[in-house]
């Protein structure tokens, strides 16, 4: 009886680790990740063609109302787990949304229908968090 229980044990912490081992691998897919804490705008004056952030049980807020976009079609990909993500975007952007958001609220107040605007993809996978997209004008004072 006690080797069943010991190899149910060293079974049980084998599992434990293989999905720990997935867990990272999954989140070396981003840039930056983010555990209790909050980041704020960037500083570049243009937003990178590619930027990638997870964050577990944090705040990211970004103004990119001074920022450009430096190629065709900029990619934000979030990955967020009891976090709030909040983007302020010039009125001229157009913003597309891509993504699975299980018990989380997406919501934008940006209704850019221009063709030629500069366009800003957003692939999320949110747990449990928020992703909110305004524009200056829709900011409270």
């Amino acid at each position: 009886m006690k080797k069943i229980i010991r190899l149910l044990w060293w079974a049980f912490l084998g599992w434990i680790g293989i999905k720990l081992f997935n867990g990272f691998r999954y989140l070396s897919k981003f840039g930056k990740v983010l555990f209790l804490g909050t980041i704020s705008s960037p500083q570049e004056s243009k937003l990178l063609p590619r930027s990638s952030y997870a964050l577990f049980f944090s705040a990211l807020s970004f103004d990119f109302t001074k920022h450009e976009i430096i190629s065709e079609n900029c990619t934000i990909k979030i990955y967020g787990l009891f976090s709030a993500f909040d983007f302020v975007v010039p009125e001229d952007w157009k913003i597309e949304l891509k993504g699975t958001a299980n018990n989380s609220k997406v919501g934008t107040t940006n209704k850019c229908e221009n063709e030629n605007a500069p366009k800003l993809i957003i692939e999320y996978n949110l747990r449990f968090s928020a992703l909110n997209i305004r524009t200056k004008s829709n900011t409270p004072n």
